[in-house]
């Protein structure tokens, strides 16, 4: 029962987080808003910054989930998995309000470590590996430095449609066409792999 209790918790919280930030939603609000005693959520959570943690890691867990399965698509080649990720991703992008990176910045130093480790696991755990598999099946140029590729064309993708107001501008196609596809297309050895 406390388990469940604690994850509902952490699910409720990590909605409020993105929609509020972090500093502007304070342990009292969350007790409040969930109708729980504020005892109650100190005992399952030391402090904020605990609560933080886990809402920031089930947002990551759930994210990889969507991933793996993105990843597991026999009938998609490592280009079109990698299309699929980043209109995924921009699809979660739209629900977290910039002011939760924000904030997460200024206040949460500690959390927004993890984040930034997630964010370099995603680049090159995920998408540097598919890169590495479409190179591997002749997909890509052969002799292409894919460090340097994602540096110039795909690092930070969140932050600039975040930042520039890509996202509120332009619809999810544009996005990852401009972003992302017609990257690929330029590395790509045959243009209709994509």
């Amino acid at each position: 029962m406390e388990e469940s209790k604690k994850e509902f918790i952490v699910n409720e919280a990590l909605g409020y987080f993105l929609k509020y930030g972090v500093k502007n939603f304070t342990m009292d609000d969350i007790a409040e808003k969930l109708g729980i005693s504020k005892k109650t959520l100190y005992l399952l959570f030391n402090n904020k910054e605990t609560l933080l943690f886990e809402a920031v890691d089930v947002l990551w867990q759930n994210f990889l989930l969507e991933i793996e399965k993105i990843n597991a698509n026999i009938d998609l080649n490592p280009l079109q998995k990698i299309v699929n990720i980043y209109s995924y991703s921009i699809d979660i992008i739209r629900t977290i309000d910039p002011v939760f990176i924000l904030s997460l910045q200024k206040y949460q130093s500690k959390v927004m470590q993890s984040f930034e480790e997630n964010r370099v696991h995603f680049k090159n755990g995920i998408i540097k590996s598919l890169l590495n598999e479409a190179q591997k099946k002749g997909l890509i140029i052969e002799d292409l430095d894919l460090d340097f590729f994602i540096e110039v064309n795909l690092e930070n993708v969140d932050k600039r449609i975040w930042y520039e107001k890509i996202i509120s501008q332009h619809s999810e196609t544009e996005i990852v066409n401009y972003l992302i596809t017609y990257r690929l297309k330029g590395i790509a050895t045959k243009p209709n792999l994509l």
